[in-house]
């Protein structure tokens, strides 16, 4: 799995909170193409050497002014021409292995600390058992987010509550970017959350791979 950072994908969270209109093509313009990386190989470390290797579907939820907009995306996948593993690409703003966009999960724990879980679960049409495990998800990740705001000492005062009623202005791009170099793999992405040397690593462009 390859993330990606590049300068149109980290443009999607200023255009999702202005005046994005979310249909099925726009959110696919978003999506990543070879064109799109110049890293190197999560494998074997060959540099930037991937053909195309087709595509799937993947099913993403964007929700947005307390709408929640389903989607069917196509993820690319890439081969590497040195050792044969493939990649899909993903932009930054999906969060592996989940459906809701990492802005959406951001939303909607922050709109929740600021009014009732039950009004907002039937606003956006979700459980409110899925937005108390979004709420979980963010807090078990907050001890990582207090450490890497006392070593850039950018929110003073910072404390659980704080994160959690700002989440979504604290967690811009900037800040996925600096939380992966920390702690070499993607904000709110569980799966190698528990592991010593999670396999990610760096490439150039500020293009994540796994």
């Amino acid at each position: 799995m390859i993330i990606c950072f590049n300068k149109k994908i980290n443009s999607f969270s200023k255009i999702y909170k202005n005046n994005f209109s979310l249909t099925q093509q726009n959110v696919q313009d978003l999506m990543p193409s070879c064109d799109d990386i110049h890293c190197n190989c999560p494998k074997c470390n060959a540099k930037s050497n991937f053909s195309y290797h087709g595509s799937y579907i993947r099913n993403i939820s964007l929700i947005r002014e307390e709408k929640n907009y389903d989607f069917q995306v196509s993820v690319t996948r890439v081969i590497c021409n040195s050792c044969g593993s493939t990649h899909a690409l993903l932009p930054s703003f999906i969060v592996p292995y989940k459906i809701f966009s990492l802005d959406s999960i951001l939303y909607t724990v922050q709109n929740s600390m600021r009014s009732s879980v039950i009004v907002l679960s039937e606003k956006l049409k979700i459980s409110f058992e899925l937005i108390y495990s979004f709420i979980a998800l963010i807090s078990g990740f907050f001890n990582y987010v207090d450490s890497l705001n006392r070593e850039q000492n950018q929110f003073k005062n910072f404390n659980h509550d704080y994160f959690l009623l700002n989440c979504l202005s604290i967690c811009d791009q900037k800040f996925n970017i600096n939380f992966f170099y920390r702690y070499k793999w993607i904000f709110l992405m569980t799966k190698f959350q528990n592991q010593k040397s999670p396999p990610i690593t760096i490439g150039v462009n500020l293009i994540a791979s796994t």
